[in-house]
């Protein structure tokens, strides 16, 4: 109803049918944006179109923003129409795939049943209660029975059963399973090789402006909208005539009833109707028209009351007619009445959103309550390149000493506490950014192995490390992110550059040669420290790195010598630089000591090097640290507290004493 309401009121184009013996609109004045919610499908000759159908009310909402703010971008209109709502439900997932088809017209959205584990006895059932838009569930269900009988031999011979529980409650697909067989395991091969998973194509191609147009999301609402102010326009200017016609009428039958002894004369010696209707026009100055409804008054109109309802509504008619003019004469007035009448459309029609939107296929909870409980663990990453996580309580009990038993694995470079809900964000020193759920990563104890990331990421280089660690939720982390490179350059974005539907994806824009030595968090004290490989050092207020985006590549953070690179980077906050070289030569110095200077100079010389030299360790360290060390192949310790502090101008000293002839090849900061 709400597609053809106020048709009749001239509000859209009417062309002649097919064999030019009727007339047909050419389009229909449509309340809501039906084009978005109930999605469409079709085929033309060289032409397709494929829209998926959304939330009434988000739909409604993003139009009604779309008219308070024309230049609003599609991230902010993304906030209000988050994704397709297909009748079916399921999951959607929301990701850059998605974003480039609301930018573009054209692209791909993951779809996903929803799926959970439910105990049966000592076994267990998967329980399909709602698939994937378009998908048919007699057909999803024969397909897995089928997947069984071929594979009876392999993971999916797990499978025992595939029953249709489906009722007048709603859709209960059950895939039972054999005593030992592993639930999630087959449930995500399911997902690879059945409609359990699979696309819906985006392609929103319209008719727009008389020709088939590919048309983004926000370019479909800027039609709609303009197109609404058309329709409202039309039936304003239908709505005036009207109203102006009943006026003029009115006002004539006024006219007849205060004059209504010499009305009922003039009609009483005329000879006909027509001498009648001449005979009142010329004396009270009256139209046809207005004559012609004199004529035809019944009597009973002459009652008082019936004087009084018509003097009512030629001042209703007359104040409507006021309305309309103004709302004919201003585009923004036709606007706003766009906006009324889809907020009540909301009103009357929005419902609950029934696709579940995922950021992250991980997202998915297969748990029959649909709630995992989230628990503190620490993610603890090794110098050898392991990651694991460890429960938060046996790492509080844990013996941390190190020993001469103590191996690579067991020194860790970055001991994060979070929860087992988040997500892990790897940045590494190639410019990229991995992510992992913590749920996946390997739990161990202390001293057990973790995974090498190489074997977990399928991105990951053999010759990448993971400098920095955030966790982040259903929300960024607040702050920024401050990167510094090899060749001397640093940037600062924002952690929400950062929250990207990818698994892997750039976080800097790096020239041929240079890495990331270090990323850290800005800090409140506002100043960083960089160290070169000769010695130099610049103390730099963060306020000076403007902030940039995820993959811009950043400013001039300090100038080199010839050959000269950075090493290491660090936020300057209270505590104590430490650096040395392979032959255990260097200084610690209070970071408060070490003057804050311009961006792009050369700093100054903190540590003078022999020619066979080489700094080895560079960190930010407290007197309860323990700089741990490998050094003849073995590897060896010593207190920070039992290093000397010195003077910034200091000449360098034993910082380690060595066996002859033996020589640092590694060293980490063990923060205890």
């Amino acid at each position: 109803v709400e597609l053809v309401k106020d048709i009749e009121k001239d509000t859209v184009k009417f062309t002649l049918n097919f064999d030019d013996t009727l007339k047909e609109p050419e389009t229909l004045p449509g309340k809501f944006p039906n084009l978005l919610v109930n999605g469409a499908n079709g085929i033309a000759v060289g032409l397709t179109t494929s829209i998926p159908p959304h939330n009434a009310g988000e739909v409604i909402d993003g139009a009604v923003a779309y008219i308070d703010n024309p230049n609003i971008s599609l991230k902010e209109m993304m906030g209000i129409i988050k994704g397709p709502d297909f009748p079916t439900g399921a999951y959607c997932l929301v990701d850059e795939d998605l974003e480039n088809a609301y930018a573009t017209g054209k692209g791909k959205v993951v779809m996903r049943a929803k799926v959970t584990i439910e105990p049966n006895g000592d076994k267990k059932n998967l329980v399909i209660s709602e698939i994937p838009y378009q998908v048919n569930k007699a057909k999803l269900l024969q397909d897995i029975a089928e997947l069984r009988e071929a594979g009876k031999q392999g993971l999916l011979g797990g499978i025992a059963d595939v029953v249709d529980e489906s009722d007048r409650n709603g859709m209960r697909g059950v895939i039972k399973l054999k005593k030992d067989a592993n639930a999630e395991k087959i449930l995500a091969e399911l997902y690879k090789k059945t409609a359990l998973q699979c696309n819906f194509s985006i392609n929103m191609v319209a008719v727009a402006g008389g020709k088939p147009e590919q048309l983004g999301l926000l370019k479909i609402l800027k039609y709609f909208t303009d197109y609404q102010q058309q329709i409202i326009l039309r039936r304003s200017k239908y709505d005036y005539e009207q109203a102006k016609e009943r006026a003029h009428i009115l006002t004539g039958l006024i006219v007849a009833i205060k004059n209504i002894d010499e009305v009922v004369k003039i009609i009483k010696k005329s000879k006909n109707t027509s001498d009648a209707k001449e005979a009142l026009m010329k004396r009270f100055e009256l139209t046809e028209k207005q004559a012609q409804a004199i004529l035809d008054m019944r009597l009973a109109k002459l009652t008082s009351l019936e004087i009084e309802k018509i003097e009512q509504e030629l001042a209703f008619l007359e104040k409507q007619m006021k309305e309309l003019s103004s709302i004919i004469a201003s585009p923004k007035k036709q606007f706003e009445v766009v906006k009324k009448e889809l907020l009540e459309m909301k009103a009357k029609f929005a419902d609950e959103r029934r696709t579940t939107l995922i950021y992250d296929l991980e997202d998915v909870s297969l748990s029959d309550d649909g709630v995992e409980e989230a628990k503190d663990v620490v993610v603890a990453l090794s110098a050898s390149g392991m990651i694991k996580k460890i429960p938060y309580k046996n790492f509080n009990l844990a013996q941390k000493e190190i020993t001469d038993k103590t191996t690579e694995n067991e020194i860790y470079t970055i001991l994060a506490k979070t929860q087992t809900n988040k997500k892990a964000y790897l940045f590494t020193n190639k410019g990229n950014c991995h992510k992992l759920a913590v749920s996946d990563i390997v739990e161990a104890k202390w001293k057990e192995k973790g995974d090498f990331l190489k074997h977990i990421l399928k991105d990951f280089a053999d010759d990448e490390k993971v400098l920095y660690i955030s966790f982040f939720d259903k929300e960024p982390e607040s702050g920024e992110l401050i990167f510094v490179t090899k060749d001397g350059m640093c940037k600062k974005s924002s952690f929400e550059e950062y929250f990207v539907n990818k698994y892997c994806f750039q976080t800097i824009k790096l020239k041929e040669g240079d890495e990331i030595v270090s990323i850290f968090k800005e800090d409140e004290n506002g100043t960083f420290i960089m160290l070169t490989a000769s010695g130099m050092a610049l103390k730099i207020s963060s306020s000076e790195v403007p902030s940039q985006g995820r993959i811009s590549g950043g400013v001039k953070g300090i100038s080199l010598s010839d050959k000269d690179s950075v090493i290491a980077a660090f936020s300057s906050s209270d505590g104590e630089l430490l650096a040395f070289s392979n032959f255990g030569v260097g200084k610690k110095v209070m970071c408060d000591q070490i003057d804050v200077m311009a961006r792009a100079r050369k700093g100054i010389k903190l540590l003078a090097l022999s020619g066979r030299e080489e700094i080895v360790f560079a960190g930010i360290v407290s007197d309860s640290d323990q700089i741990v060390y490998l050094a003849g192949g073995e590897i060896l310790s010593k207190e920070v507290s039992k290093i000397e502090t010195s003077a910034k101008g200091a000449k360098p000293a034993s910082v380690i004493k060595l066996k002859r002839g033996s020589a640092i090849e590694k060293a980490w900061v063990y923060k205890n």
